[in-house]
């Protein structure tokens, strides 16, 4: 089986989530390509596209000069984005460098959609819209009205533009004369989004916490429904194919809207921070992007498959996970351990204790937990308590790594490069074995009884446990006859760049990720 940095999970109450691609700024922006592909736009500047099937990075972008706020695609296959640089700017996936750049705002870029000739309509902080011919990089008409800034654009099924705003009002355009013709009251704060109904009407949301479904006719609107999200602003909404409408609110929930009896179908746990765009995929998901710094992937058709442990999450990241009778165990660099109920996602407990980041856990044979810390402690938990029996401290760097010795003795290694034998009786040190010249990644138990540790510095050394003495040292390989038979002696746990992850017999498997959260895969063949 193959993991992503992106993670793949089973569907608990509230609605499955696909996977998580991590990003490492806040993301704002989000869009569908017509091959399928995702686009997102965020802080760092940067246009990156994405394989919605695995989370792979496909392509990137670079040459805005601020945040990029806005998305949208061309029926030439362009990707088009909009940022604080006061820039539109125009890619093509067969060139890594900018095709066009239009540059007449006078402020942030903050919206954008295109017109069914092939033009493009932006709308801008400066509180205008406008209409480009891109390949000309021409603003042919500049739409003025609105007396804040234009939040949202779309096009209406008889070509015609709608347009929301921090007004509070929403305007309808001829796009020909440029005149408005229509101005729709009644939102009772900013109106941040507007999207397009399969009937032709239209759906907005605001920062009043109300979704509007409007009736346009030539030369007015009328707003037929009201629905109310409880307790967050509409930041962003989409439509799916089933004429299901999903908000995106300010208290990091989705919620589903039926539109036929205009009630709320699902709210959605699962981003840490507000939810600031949404779209509905081609293949029936729907992808939300958040100031939590991920793009997410959802199903919200499926009821069987895949689901995630919904986190009251770390506020760090995830350092250490196992999988255990207890639950889902994890540490992290906020200094806590949590254990997590692996059925229905929540935390039972939340250990405290250690003063700095927990790097590493393990279970010991009578049941309690052992933890090691960036703080150079070594700590004992009774699970069922959920307190710590004992905590001692030898080594003069972070507790990296663990194992139990057959005699009940356990084995430290250190970022201070040295590993230690621990009789957890008297929490004293009986041995400590220096060799290694940087930290000491793992230690293990080789089927003989002898004790191997890998270093940073590039060796796999093996150690006599009663003397102490280092019997053999060879360069690292994976691929070495020991190691491979310490994978299949043991449950493995592996440590990544963005996440750490864990498994057990029944091929589970825990992620714990570099935003906090914790993941579980359930193979579909257990469900």
């Amino acid at each position: 089986m193959r993991l992503f940095p992106a993670v793949y999970s089973l569907p608990l109450p509230g609605g499955p989530l696909d996977f998580t691609i991590p990003h490492h700024n806040r993301v704002s922006a989000i869009v569908e390509l017509v091959d399928g592909h995702i686009v997102t736009g965020s802080s760092d500047k940067i246009v990156r596209v994405w394989n919605p099937n695995n989370g792979q990075l496909v392509k990137s972008f670079s040459g805005h000069t601020d945040s990029i706020l806005c998305l949208s695609t061309h029926s030439k296959g362009w990707i088009v984005s909009g940022s604080m640089d006061n820039s539109i700017k125009i890619w093509s996936m067969n060139s890594d460098d900018c095709i066009y750049s239009l540059e007449e705002h006078t402020s942030y870029v903050t919206c954008l959609c295109v017109l069914s000739d092939g033009q493009l309509v932006s709308g801008s902080l400066d509180n205008n819209i406008k209409i480009w011919n891109i390949e000309q990089e021409d603003c042919v008409m500049t739409l003025q009205g609105h007396s804040s800034m234009v939040s949202s654009v779309c096009v209406l099924s008889d070509g015609r533009l709608a347009s929301s705003s921090y007004d509070k009002t929403i305007r309808i355009w001829e796009t020909k004369s440029g005149d408005c013709v229509a101005c729709l009251e009644g939102h009772k704060r900013e109106v941040t989004s507007l999207s397009l109904l399969i009937d032709g009407r239209i759906v907005s949301g605001s920062w009043d916490k109300a979704i509007r479904i409007w009736r346009v006719n030539e030369f007015n609107g009328v707003c037929e429904q009201i629905m109310t999200a409880d307790t967050g602003g509409v930041l962003c909404l989409c439509v799916m194919s089933n004429n299901r409408v999903v908000t995106g609110c300010d208290d990091n929930m989705m919620r589903v809207w039926d539109i036929n009896s205009y009630a709320c179908e699902r709210s959605i746990e699962g981003h840490a921070k507000r939810i600031v765009s949404l779209v509905s995929l081609s293949d029936s998901r729907v992808a939300s992007v958040s100031y939590d710094n991920t793009l997410k992937l959802w199903n919200l058709t499926q009821t069987k498959g895949d689901h995630i442990i919904p986190a009251h999450k770390h506020s760090n990241a995830v350092r250490a996970i196992l999988i255990t009778n207890y639950g889902i165990i994890s540490g992290s660099a906020d200094n806590s351990i949590k254990i997590w109920n692996s059925t229905s996602g929540k935390c039972e407990k939340t250990l405290e204790g250690h003063k700095d980041e927990v790097l590493s856990l393990a279970m010991l044979p009578d049941g309690r937990l052992v933890s090691g810390s960036n703080d150079k402690s070594i700590k004992i938990w009774d699970l069922t308590a959920g307190v710590c029996d004992k905590s001692f401290i030898g080594h003069n760097g972070g507790v990296v790594s663990f194992t139990i010795l057959s005699d009940g003795r356990l084995a430290t290694g250190s970022l201070d490069k040295t590993i230690k034998v621990w009789n957890l009786q008297s929490g004293k040190c009986d041995k400590t074995f220096e060799g290694h010249t940087k930290r000491v990644s793992v230690v293990r138990v080789e089927g003989n009884g002898r004790l191997v540790s890998t270093s940073e510095d590039g060796t796999m050394k093996i150690w006599n446990i009663q003397t102490g003495r280092c019997e053999d040292s060879q360069p690292f390989d994976k691929n070495n006859p020991i190691l491979t038979e310490l994978d299949e002696l043991e449950l493995e746990s592996y440590g990544f760049d963005d996440y750490v992850c864990a498994c057990d017999e029944q091929g589970r498997i825990a992620v714990g990720t570099s935003d906090g959260d914790v993941c579980l895969f359930i193979p579909l063949h257990t469900v």
